[in-house]
């Protein structure tokens, strides 16, 4: 799959989640975008596994759901073996806005195209249908990135 191509899992089922039959709790938003994202890391990881071991490369190296502590939630390998580093951003429909951190998007323009942005939506908690679509490459190269937040210093 090569630069921004699209693909969407079009039944793939969503596993249960407590945290998400509360919404209307704002204490539990956190947990539940936690939760989401811990669906939507599980099934991208699991569909690039499926990926390239139906294309027979099951001799690469083993594929790390890392996801803490690192710009990027997946470290797996492209068909000729070179390193591919995986974002996952997870929402509730297609084209809402997400977070990314600059470290991310520094990362995305150091290795180009070996950085790849999975979007994973359709995780409601009536929802039995999760999609995602995949984009390659620095990520401003498909998104404009808006500054939203300062870090700010003693003078």
């Amino acid at each position: 799959i090569n630069r921004g191509s699209l693909f969407d899992v079009k039944e793939h089922r969503q596993e249960p989640i407590d945290a998400l039959s509360s919404l209307n709790d704002c204490s539990l938003s956190d947990e539940h975008n936690w939760n989401r994202g811990l669906v939507s890391e599980k099934l991208v990881f699991e569909y690039d596994v499926r990926k390239l071991e139906s294309g027979g490369l099951n001799h690469l190296p083993k594929r790390e759901h890392i996801a803490e502590n690192t710009d990027y939630d997946i470290l797996s390998f492209d068909k000729i073996g070179a390193e591919v580093f995986i974002e996952i951003k997870s929402q509730e429909s297609k084209g809402s806005a997400f977070f990314i951190s600059r470290n991310e998007v520094e990362l995305s323009r150091e290795v180009e195209v070996q950085y790849w942005v999975y979007r994973v939506y359709g995780l409601k908690d009536n929802s039995d249908i999760i999609s995602f679509y995949s984009l390659n490459g620095p990520v401003e190269k498909h998104f404009d990135l808006i500054p939203e937040s300062f870090k700010a210093c003693l003078k």
